[in-house]
């Protein structure tokens, strides 16, 4: 089964919460090594967006953070996790 990870990181801007945990679900799922960095930055932002929400999909957002990242860092560590996007996102 092939899976089309552009349709599932559209998802993650869609108005529903219900659709954007679906994705992440998905997106904690599966192996993520063959994103690419323009994949990895349309995800950046909603995965900082929903863990400094604190909505349901926080803990979510924040395993698939650690999985792209390779980072470690807590869901409250929100100081550490810009850093790493910032940086991510300028290069």
């Amino acid at each position: 089964m092939e899976l089309d990870l552009e349709k599932v990181i559209q998802a993650l801007n869609y108005p529903s919460n219900y659709d954007r945990n679906k994705a992440l679900v998905i997106l904690r799922s599966v192996p993520l090594d063959h994103l690419t960095k323009s994949q990895i930055k349309k995800c950046l932002p909603v995965l900082l967006r929903c863990m400094e929400d604190e909505d349901h999909n926080a803990s979510n957002a924040h395993l698939v953070l650690k999985k792209i990242s390779g980072k470690d860092y807590e869901l409250s560590d929100m100081e550490n996790w810009k850093i790493w996007c910032d940086d991510f996102m300028s290069k």
